[in-house]
């Protein structure tokens, strides 16, 4: 036999005494947690404004003309994506497409662009996670736009023996660079590497498919002079 309780008006006023004082420490509680939210989403438009208004300007556009969407389609100029879709639709059938692909990607646009991934991805039946690792993996491929000429530097051990550490001092130098960063003329890109498979003639240094061994200095100026000639 289930025996009642009788209620006690003590208890009871307790109890709502208890809730009203939960009440006024949580009010401020959520007006904090609101603060904060207004507070975030204040300054992500502020951030998008300015990254509006950086773009816009560096286009000569007026920026109230300019959406988010329409920033990054701007950024994104150098993506040409029927030349990634004839890219993929010429390697597709190949077993182990994705390198070709990316390879001649890269080869057409100078770089894979973040575009490309989803659309590689789509039509190897891939994840994009898939994709975006092979990318990230290997050092060769760039995600980003390089310049005309990517001077690649050996770091490893055969060529920093003859003078390579040097070498690559006076190549940051020479250019006005320092690793992964591309000279002001947008000509020249420098890269570390480690090992060309060129140890016999080290120190050495590749510019796009050319390896060129026993490089100076001197034999590296002249051959950026060359370079530039060329441009």
């Amino acid at each position: 036999m289930v025996q009642s309780i009788p209620s006690n008006p003590g208890t009871n006023n307790l109890a709502r005494s208890c809730t009203k004082a939960q009440l006024v420490i949580a009010a401020p509680v959520l007006v904090g947690m609101s603060t904060l939210t207004f507070s975030a989403r204040s300054q992500h438009r502020s951030m998008r404004s300015d990254l509006e208004q950086g773009v816009a300007s560096s286009k000569g556009i007026s920026p109230g003309n300019l959406s988010l969407s329409a920033a990054s389609r701007i950024t994104d100029n150098s993506m040409d994506i029927s030349t990634i879709e004839s890219i993929i639709d010429r390697h597709r059938s190949l077993a182990g497409a994705t390198l070709p692909i990316l390879h001649d990607i890269q080869h057409e646009l100078g770089f894979v662009p973040e575009e490309a991934i989803p659309l590689v991805a789509k039509a190897l039946n891939l994840s994009r996670a898939e994709v975006h690792g092979v990318v990230s993996f290997y050092h060769h491929f760039h995600t980003q736009p390089v310049g005309r000429h990517v001077v690649e530097v050996c770091r490893a051990e055969s060529c920093q023996a003859v003078g390579g550490r040097d070498l690559e001092a006076h190549a940051r130098a020479a250019l006005g660079v320092d690793w992964h960063e591309t000279s002001a003329d947008g000509k020249f890109t420098l890269e570390p590497v480690y090992c060309l498979g060129n140890c016999a003639c080290s120190p050495a240094v590749r510019v796009g498919d050319e390896i060129h061994g026993r490089v100076s200095c001197e034999s590296f100026d002249a051959l950026i002079e060359e370079l530039r000639s060329e441009s």
